[in-house]
């Protein structure tokens, strides 16, 4: 499984809220933000994209996700954006 994309994701709150605070904040977030989503594709139809954007309480930071239910089952995500800047998944995550 590939999990460089939570360093990718990390380094931007980082970037964000410092060293400190940065991998707190992300902790907290990203969580529940990704078992939302999948919450919001499995009741999607399979194949068609969807996006989501969700914003942190202190309204620094926005995540938006995009992904898909797949035709036999499962989904993917497909792109991920704090504020805008792309975070690199290495391909599509299964979720």
């Amino acid at each position: 499984m590939n999990i460089a994309w939570i360093r990718n994701v990390q380094a931007e709150f980082i970037r964000l809220y410092g060293p400190r605070r940065g991998p707190k904040i992300c902790g907290a977030v990203i969580p529940g933000v990704m078992a939302d989503f999948r919450k919001v594709l499995a009741g999607a139809e399979p194949g068609v994209p969807i996006g989501e954007t969700y914003r942190a309480d202190d309204r620094r930071t926005v995540v938006r996700l995009e992904g898909r239910r797949l035709p036999g089952g499962g989904a993917e995500l497909t792109r991920l954006t704090v504020n805008d800047i792309p975070v690199d998944l290495g391909g599509p995550l299964p979720l």
